[in-house]
């Protein structure tokens, strides 16, 4: 046996807001950050009620006040016996996963006083959670899916599982189907319309170590630790199909989705927003260079709470998710248009742009952290249609290396983006 407990007393942190270092940022803006004392590494986060609930991996589960994002306000602890990695919150209880121990069912109806109700070990490494109905689906990393009835809180029983045969590390259930990222095999989707009998529907083989996984409709999005950001059709669970990927030369973590945009925490860079209206054109709307690293991301009210190693960091994506908005704006909206022929190019692209009205033009090619590399226009430009060349050089004549840049638009009546990739 073993005892889990609650700890009233708050660990000392310093909360630092928009005085900090400046990092390189586009479109994203610092709202605040919070520091622990204590030797912490935040692995998840979740936000609920204007509560946020943070899986640091050496302590447990740290519950912040973030009604005024800009002041975080520390409100209760729960302790972990081992690593906690994930987090799930309904209604007054919150599902833990403990790394060597399983499930923790927890009663935060007193977030100042969390209290354990029930729990249930998994065979092997518990890494994810996600709750629907009366079950809980686990991500075990050494037995795969696990399902536990949790009707009762207080004696949560295992009910079924199945093993893809390799690592699994998160998961997301809609519906008959249970969503899940398994290692080098890629998104698992599995039926679970009969909890004590779940079985393989499908699957899309990723093209390297899979993490996180979210959904909306259709559509799923995954993170790749090596070949970045997928988004996959999953309209026939029984094969799933590759829409549209976002590569970079970072390692891309935990990802939310929030109001057609998808939100990343990069281990390396920091934060990236996606505008994913169209799955099969992800395009990079934002980007802050977090100053530690990013694991994991959680958005609310257009505001981003990154769970950075040894912070939280919360930032206002407004303008980063502005850019394409159906708001009626119809500067937002987009009455410009913009595109280029040939994408991929290797020597040369014909960059083409139709202008709604006469105005100043600020048209450059960005690359993946949101640094200008080569300005192609800044000037007064007459409604129509334009174009102009980008032969692959930056501002001084160097060759730009091979990878994804972004064409942006930017004018009196908005702001375009197009992706374009330059090969060798």
């Amino acid at each position: 046996m073993y005892r889990m407990k609650w700890c009233a007393q708050a660990l000392v942190f310093l909360a630092i807001a928009v005085s900090v270092v400046a990092q390189d940022s586009w479109n994203v803006d610092l709202v605040s950050q919070t520091y622990f004392e204590h030797d912490a590494h935040l692995e998840n986060v979740l936000v609920k009620d204007n509560l946020a609930f943070l899986v640091d991996s050496n302590t447990g589960i740290l519950i912040y006040d973030v009604s005024h994002p800009a002041q975080p306000v520390f409100v209760g602890q729960f302790l972990t016996v081992s690593s906690a990695r994930c987090v799930s919150v309904v209604g007054n209880i919150m599902y833990v996963a403990d790394e060597e121990y399983g499930l923790h069912i927890v009663d935060v109806g007193n977030p100042a006083h969390p209290d354990l109700v029930g729990a249930c070990d998994t065979p092997g490494e518990c890494l994810g959670v996600y709750v629907q109905g009366d079950y809980a689906y686990i991500a075990d990393s050494g037995s795969g899916l696990r399902i536990i009835d949790v009707s009762d809180p207080v004696l949560p029983v295992e009910v079924g599982s199945y093993s893809p045969g390799d690592h699994a590390y998160d998961l997301v259930v809609s519906g008959s189907y249970a969503y899940i990222t398994v290692n080098a095999l890629g998104l698992v989707v599995v039926e679970v319309s009969d909890p004590s009998q779940p079985a393989l529907s499908g699957y899309f083989n990723g093209w390297g170590p899979v993490q996180d996984v979210q959904l909306h409709g259709n559509n799923a999005y995954i993170t790749d630790t090596a070949y970045g950001l997928f988004s996959i059709d999953v309209g026939n669970p029984g094969q799933p199909t590759y829409l549209d990927h976002y590569e970079n030369s970072g390692t891309m973590l935990g990802l939310h989705y929030s109001a057609d945009y998808v939100f990343v925490a990069d281990s390396e860079f920091g934060l990236y927003v996606f505008d994913a209206t169209d799955p099969s054109s992800l395009e990079l709307t934002g980007y802050y260079e977090t100053s530690s690293e990013a694991c994991d991301v959680y958005v609310s009210d257009n505001i981003a709470y990154v769970a950075c190693d040894d912070h939280l960091g919360i930032y206002d994506c407004s303008d980063a998710i502005g850019v394409n908005s159906a708001d009626g704006d119809a500067s937002i909206v987009g009455l410009n248009s913009i595109c280029n022929y040939p994408n991929p190019f290797n020597s040369s692209t014909t960059i083409q742009y139709s202008l709604a009205s006469s105005g100043s033009v600020n048209l450059g090619i960005f690359n993946v952290k949101g640094q200008r590399v080569k300005t192609l226009v800044r000037s007064h430009r007459e409604a129509g249609d334009h174009s102009v060349s980008w032969n692959g050089l930056d501002d001084i004549g160097k060759a730009a290396s091979s990878g994804v840049y972004f064409c942006i638009l930017k004018t009196g009546d908005g702001m375009q983006t197009r992706k374009i990739l330059l090969m060798e």
